[in-house]
């Protein structure tokens, strides 16, 4: 495990290298090659830990590479749409991984009252970025894509902070933080591009790698000796 450890932090410090040399020459193509290659790292390393275990995060990590060969090409319409399909299949294996243990708990009237109203919120924020990606491509499909991308998005970081609360330990804290900086990620992603704010695609870069390393953290953590739930008396 410390070999594996030591491992995952020279490729962490590699890629933020990287990063920081596409910062510095101000390529923006790089960028996505760079997320992509983390895209492969994190794969590659679920590989060699567990092939048949975390099958849901397994698949998550093949939609991601799927997802950033899909950015390189945004401009040709059969890759965005592929784009968000297979953020769709991301973020919908993350939530799928969380369920086993989020289904047993029973969550107060209060709580889905909160959880509610910040669903609608943020769900009308997602219905308001729909009409940014309709004055750049009149592509119907693509907005609806848009719109289950991000509503499921909203779903897992709520999904996520629940899991948190309910453990507060390594692997809920890794998990947590991998969901944030990943949909943060996406977010300013979605500024750089259509915003047209280059500046952006740095931090995109830069959250998607800190994503990524986390994810692949929480994969790697024991879940029987971790995963114990918080007794509240």
């Amino acid at each position: 495990m410390k070999n594996y450890r030591n491992l995952l932090w020279a490729v962490f410090s590699v890629l933020l290298l990287l990063n920081l040399v596409g910062f510095s020459i101000s390529d923006n193509e790089v960028f996505s090659w760079l997320r992509l290659l983390e895209s492969v790292v994190l794969l590659s390393f679920l590989l060699r830990q567990h092939l048949l275990k975390d099958m849901y995060i397994i698949g998550a990590a093949f939609f991601f590479v799927i997802l950033n060969v899909c950015v390189i090409h945004y401009e040709i319409p059969v890759f965005r749409r592929g784009y968000y399909l297979s953020g769709i299949f991301c973020y919908l294996f993350l939530v799928l991984h969380l369920w086993p243990e989020l289904r047993k708990i029973r969550i107060s009237l209060l709580e889905k009252i909160i959880f509610g109203t910040l669903f609608l919120l943020d769900g009308a924020l997602v219905f308001y970025l729909k009409d940014i990606i309709r004055e750049k491509f009149n592509d119907l499909f693509v907005e609806h894509l848009f719109l289950l991308y991000g509503c499921l998005s909203i779903l897992l970081i709520l999904a996520a902070v629940y899991y948190n609360n309910l453990y507060n330990n390594r692997s809920s804290l890794f998990f947590i933080n991998a969901i944030l900086f990943l949909v943060i990620s996406d977010v300013t992603l979605f500024i750089a591009y259509y915003m047209e704010l280059n500046l952006f695609y740095f931090p995109s870069a830069l959250l998607y790698l800190f994503g990524i390393t986390c994810l692949i953290k929480f994969s790697v953590i024991p879940k029987k000796e971790d995963l114990i739930p918080i007794l509240k008396g």
